[in-house]
């Protein structure tokens, strides 16, 4: 796969979710997921963060 040529052997894959709609953010606000996955507006912020 991609990542594996990209990260060493058992690596994690960093996560990130980007540009979800506001109903989608606000889930993932109640349920608490964004608070263990980084959320961002543009693909451009989430690769610099």
């Amino acid at each position: 796969m991609v990542h594996e040529a990209l990260l060493g052997e058992g690596e994690a894959v960093p996560a990130r979710v980007v540009g979800a709609r506001q109903a989608v953010r606000r889930v993932l606000q109640v349920t608490g997921v964004d608070t263990l996955i980084p959320c961002h507006p543009t693909v451009q912020q989430a690769l610099t963060a």
